[in-house]
């Protein structure tokens, strides 16, 4: 199983200022799950309804494809640099 990030990092350096910023996003899942719990029984009746449509199960599916979605993003290190300037986002 693979876990979604847990901490991003900002670090932005410029010709004078330094800018770094530690997010602990695992603080941000209980009230994300707390939404979740709580929207599932509108997406219930949704995908229900919508089912003869066809847009049901792909309205049902959606939370566990974000889910992977960002589980996936575990490891993204993303570095863009230029002269005077330099950008770089870890999530971890």
């Amino acid at each position: 199983m693979i876990w979604p990030p847990s901490v991003l990092r900002v670090r932005i350096r410029g010709s004078k200022r330094r800018f770094g910023l530690w997010l602990p996003l695992f603080l941000f899942w209980p009230p994300v799950l707390a939404l979740a719990l709580a929207l599932f029984p509108i997406v219930l009746v949704l995908s229900i309804l919508l089912w003869p449509a066809g847009w049901g199960r792909p309205l049902l599916l959606s939370g566990p494809a974000f889910f992977r979605l960002f589980c996936a993003l575990r490891g993204l290190v993303v570095a863009v640099e230029s002269p005077s300037n330099q950008v770089y986002i870890v999530l971890r």
